[in-house]
């Protein structure tokens, strides 16, 4: 019997690694990815003029491949804070739990795009996301429906 050749899942985490805030971490196979959160990273006080930072997006997702969706873990801004500044360039469904989608939408609402997926999971959900399999599971954090 021979065993088929998968590929393997690459995982690249482009902010949150060693660092309080830019949570984004990137699960990459067979050329289509997903982005688990999308956080921003609030400027030190000597940043006068800087409102946020947000991972550098552009050059890494076209390298990825087809951007399947966003998945977020929960609400902080420092897992949804950067949707707002990508969404338009690298549209995708976000897939978040109630609490979460709420913030989101309104985080959105509050920008000139209007025209985004998003899909409401709740823990304990399995859902695909094109070639991705994913499971949510409920995790105790300090803000409600984190998973």
């Amino acid at each position: 019997m021979k065993r088929k050749k998968t590929s393997p899942l690459t995982i690249v985490p482009l902010g949150g690694c060693g660092e309080f805030g830019m949570n984004m971490t990137c699960y990459i196979h067979n050329h289509k990815f997903i982005v688990v959160d999308a956080g921003i990273l609030f400027p030190e006080p000597q940043s006068l003029g800087v409102n946020c930072i947000i991972p550098d997006t552009y050059k890494w997702f076209k390298k990825f491949g087809k951007l399947c969706g966003y998945v977020i873990t929960h609400g902080h801004e420092d897992h949804i804070g950067a949707l707002p500044h990508i969404i338009k360039e690298h549209p995708a469904p976000i897939y978040a739990s109630p609490w979460s989608a709420e913030l989101i939408r309104q985080k959105i609402q509050d920008t000139d795009f209007t025209n985004f997926d998003l899909r409401v999971i709740k823990t304990n959900d399995s859902f695909s996301c094109q070639s991705f399999d994913i499971k949510t599971f409920p995790v105790n954090h300090s803000i409600p429906d984190a998973c």
